[in-house]
């Protein structure tokens, strides 16, 4: 990924419900969570979506990326 991808997710955070982008950790406190048995063995088979709610809105996705970077 290229600079201009994250200058176009800057620009758009407004467009994501937490109103931030998400950093690696988000994705580490997920793996975190599900890796320790203890607090995770009720959850078997599941996709977790980590995009900080813009799927519930369609803010991000109703632009196309590839367009957007080539410009």
């Amino acid at each position: 990924m290229d600079q201009k991808y994250f200058n176009f997710l800057e620009s758009h955070k407004d467009c994501i419900p937490c109103g931030s982008i998400g950093k690696p950790i988000d994705i580490a406190n997920i793996i975190a969570f599900l890796a320790d048995r203890k607090l995770s063995s009720y959850i078997i088979g599941q996709s977790i979506v980590a995009d900080g709610g813009s799927t519930l809105v369609m803010g991000m996705q109703s632009h196309n990326m590839m367009d957007i970077l080539k410009s």
